[in-house]
């Protein structure tokens, strides 16, 4: 469940890039399977963000926080809906005295777009560091269908 969350949440943030805005907030939809042990339908939060952003990893551990919130830990999961609320013209990242500035990240993001953009969306898919577990790590991986014959002598 988890990599399919933060692949959403990253899919979302992406989009926000796209259209030069962020996110204040985030919504997190769990629909359970008909067969569920506890006879519930599945829950629906969401959660305001302390600062604005666009930065898929805060989006994505937001989202994993409802998730294993509110999630029995039990009941199979048939549907998964992600959104962003509150959203804002993208000015910029909220600075904080405490914590140095996420431009490299942001920049990171942006070049990450504009290559799934450029050669789809399955060339740099989002996996999860299981071992870790804090951030999401992007591993290049060839979609043969995608990239251009050019390039097909690197892979």
């Amino acid at each position: 469940m988890e990599v399919v969350i933060r692949e959403i949440g990253s899919q979302v943030a992406s989009r926000l890039r796209a259209h030069d805005k962020q996110a204040g907030g985030v919504y997190l939809s769990i629909g359970y399977s008909l067969s569920t042990p506890t006879e519930e339908t599945g829950f629906a939060h969401s959660l305001k963000l302390s600062d604005s952003t666009v930065d898929s990893n805060l989006i994505n551990e937001q989202l994993l926080y409802l998730f294993y919130t509110y999630w029995d830990g039990v009941s199979p999961v048939r549907r998964i809906s992600v959104a962003a609320t509150r959203l804002a013209d993208r000015y910029g990242e909220q600075l904080d005295l405490f914590n140095p500035p996420k431009y490299d990240m942001v920049k990171l993001e942006d070049t990450v777009d504009a290559i799934r953009k450029r050669f789809g969306k399955g060339t740099i898919p989002c996996q999860v560091d299981t071992y870790k577990n804090e951030n999401t790590v992007f591993l290049i991986r060839p979609n043969r269908g995608n990239i251009p014959p050019r390039f097909g002598h690197f892979f």
